[in-house]
């Protein structure tokens, strides 16, 4: 299913996902004659005043090399003859020939690229004209970023320009297709601007039949590399559902084009990142409908695997590298006190410098030399999860990976999980005895709940009464992840972050110390049960050697904004990394110590104590500061943005 509501596309789903506009509106500046040789706006608005695009519009004609009959037979004999399994397209005439090496593709699905479509220059550059002087908004969601008109069949100086697309265009496609198509047609202007994309999708919404998109952008110069292109994918079927596969084609944005694609389950296809600051794509895009909707196709997600992790009582090397996993003491005490307040108040907490300095540097060299020994994973649908590597830390691999492996041992300690309780006011509710039932949900869980003061192997002050010695215990979660991110990768609404009641969401970040925000990659969070998620719930950005707290009700997810050309550029190709855990959130107990705060905050925040132990086991390269290689440095081509 597709994902957005006007520009291309939006899937449907058990919870439906809104596409929407934003509120903020911007006028969109014209282009000099060295940015693609567009007219300015002044200008623009010129010819506005005076109409002239209304009467250039009636000009408009389509180019008489594709009215004639045989041309339109031979297009629609040929669009048959792809459907036809095992169609010998050898065996087809001169005709044919030529359409099938210039205009007519059948790989990866039917699509047709019409060069230099309409007549009149000169009305072709009014109109060029006319929408850049119109009102453009800038959109900005987990889908895509681009700038766009309202439906320009309401704009009285595109009164014939749309009449031509309602009447000589709509019939023309009618024809070539052997498609029967309504009245309907939406037709909107679009303008991609330096980190502007929309990424992969299928176009499949309602009575959308045949999408279209016509070029006006001053493409002489136009290079693959700058981005721009409209991509179109392969697909396999994965489950009984198509899902795209790889990009098979790239077709750049030449003026005066036209492009035409039969929407149907595989016609998976984004428009690239434009990653030239020069460059600008603008085009007229919509669709054809048909006159009876298609059968509603309703993919449904999974819900995430839960899966139970054995923790342990913190060590000397656990609480020398992190600050939660070190024992209380009265400064300690206070910090939590006031980390709870803030927390309580906005349900969301951030604690910077969480790991050693030292061990944190050792831990990016760490990832950075040993990134391709990962057996990392992809989601196996981009068009519903997005596109990102990831490995579930529940299968415990960390092989030749010290400091992972340490630090994941650091989370799964007795005493890092009571700090969080503590400052979350939240009890780790999926804690029980071993061996866990995989097949009870967390709240049936809550009943074999233990205090973590208790709840670790060795503890002679079990609740029950029993001596524990011999009891494993487990923590359940619904994701533990180390994710990785490049540019290009991104997450939508509804991937993995679907989710059965509340849970609390950790995140701990890596290696991003120039992701700006106008990088990309920021977590947004978002409830998919309000009808307005134009504004988001709460995000915020990757700040290195950080902690984010976020408590999460379950008609919320969150999606990771798409990691821009600017990354690649600051980062030199380099990608950060999080390290997302998400357990089951709920509430503390009355009494518990979890449930409010026992402390009085009367001095400033503090971190926890040192501790002064020696380290036995572990080396943290306290000689080796500069072991992280530093960041590329700025150049005058990093400023160089739109």
């Amino acid at each position: 299913m597709d994902r957005i509501k006007q520009e291309e596309a939006v899937v449907t789903n058990p919870k439906p996902v809104k596409r929407e506009v934003d509120d903020a509106s911007i006028d969109l500046p014209g282009r000099s004659q060295s940015c693609n040789g567009l007219h300015s706006s002044s200008s623009a608005k010129r010819i506005k005043s005076e109409n002239t695009v209304i009467q250039a519009s009636d000009q408009l004609a389509i180019n008489p090399a594709y009215c004639t009959s045989d041309f339109q037979n031979a297009v629609c004999s040929l669009l048959k003859l792809f459907a036809t399994a095992n169609a010998n397209l050898d065996a087809t005439g001169a005709e044919h020939a030529a359409l099938l090496k210039n205009m007519v593709f059948r790989r990866p699905f039917s699509h047709m690229i019409f060069p230099n479509f309409f007549t009149a220059n000169q009305a072709i550059e009014q109109v060029e004209n006319e929408l850049l002087s119109q009102k453009f908004q800038a959109i900005h969601k987990d889908l895509f970023q681009l700038s766009q008109t309202k439906e320009l069949r309401s704009v009285p100086e595109f009164a014939m320009l749309c009449r031509t697309l309602e009447n000589e265009v709509h019939d023309w496609v009618s024809a070539i297709t052997g498609v029967p198509l309504s009245d309907e047609v939406d037709v909107r202007g679009a303008m991609y601007r330096y980190t502007d994309r929309l990424m992969c999708h299928d176009d499949k919404l309602t009575t959308r039949k045949v999408a279209y998109v016509y070029y006006l952008t001053d493409a002489e110069d136009w290079d693959v590399a700058d981005g721009g292109t409209l991509d179109l994918f392969d697909s396999l079927c994965v489950d009984l559902v198509m899902v795209p596969g790889e990009i098979v084609k790239r077709i750049p944005p030449k003026r005066n084009s036209l492009v035409l694609f039969l929407v149907r389950d595989d016609s998976f296809h984004q428009v690239s990142e434009i990653v030239n600051p020069r460059k600008s794509r603008l085009s007229i895009t919509g669709w054809f409908h048909s006159p009876q909707s298609a059968a509603a196709i309703v993919e449904y997600q999974t819900m995430p695997a839960s899966g139970s992790m054995e923790f342990t009582e913190a060590d000397q090397n656990n609480a020398r590298i992190c600050k939660l996993a070190r024992q209380d003491d009265r400064q300690s005490e206070i910090w939590k006190a006031k980390c709870r307040e803030t927390f309580l108040k906005q349900q969301r907490l951030n604690i910077p410098e969480i790991l050693d300095l030292a061990f944190y540097r050792t831990l990016v060299s760490e990832l950075r030399e040993k990134d391709h020994l990962i057996p990392w994973m992809t989601p196996s649908n981009r068009n519903q999860a997005g596109h990102y590597r990831y490995f579930d830390l529940r299968q415990r691999f960390v092989k030749d990976f010290k400091c992972l492996d340490l630090l994941v041992d650091t989370i799964l300690t007795d005493q890092f999980l009571q700090s969080v309780s503590d400052i979350t006011a939240i009890n780790m509710g999926s804690i029980i005895s071993g061996p866990p039932d995989q097949s009870k949900k967390p709240e049936e869980n809550a009943k074999e709940n233990k205090p973590f003061a208790t709840a670790v192997p060795g503890s002679s002050s079990d609740p029950s009464g029993e001596d524990s010695s011999d009891t494993t215990w487990f923590l359940r979660t619904v994701q533990f992840r180390l994710e990785r991110f490049a540019h290009q990768d991104y997450t939508l609404k509804n991937y993995d972050a679907v989710q059965q009641g509340a849970v609390l969401d950790l995140f701990l970040f890596f290696d991003c110390d120039r992701l700006d925000k106008d990088c990309g990659g920021t977590i947004v969070y978002v409830d998919m049960d309000n009808d307005d998620d134009c504004l988001p719930l709460t995000k915020f950005s990757p700040v290195s050697n950080t902690l984010q707290m976020v408590r999460r009700e379950d008609s919320v997810v969150f999606y990771t904004d798409y990691v821009n050309h600017r990354w690649a550029r600051r980062a030199d190709g380099r990608p950060f990394y999080r390290l997302w855990m998400s357990v089951s959130a709920l509430p503390s107990p009355p009494g518990s110590s979890t449930s409010g705060s026992e402390h009085d905050v009367d001095s400033d925040e503090d971190e926890s104590a040192e501790d002064d132990d020696d380290d036995e086991n572990f080396d943290l390269d306290e000689d080796n500061q500069d072991a992280i290689p530093p960041t590329v440095s700025g150049s005058s081509e990093d400023e160089l943005e739109e």
